[in-house]
């Protein structure tokens, strides 16, 4: 636990060479990260959580 937040299990999905990262959730859905760690709290930024990869992606190319 960090700073009283829970870390979810999460699977990482996209390739190292895009600009974000997009991570499986358990629930089966899947969020979009930025791929630098926010200074202060030394985590990926969320950028949106989406219901199908397809949906990520075109949002992980518009970035």
């Amino acid at each position: 636990m960090i700073r009283g937040i829970k870390r979810r299990k999460v699977l990482l999905f996209s390739a190292l060479d895009c600009n974000g990262l997009i991570r499986k959730l358990k629930t089966g859905e899947y969020r979009l990260y930025y791929r630098s760690k926010s200074g202060k709290t030394i985590m990926r930024k969320s950028i949106g959580t989406y219901s199908s990869l397809a949906i990520a992606r075109k949002h992980e190319q518009e970035i």
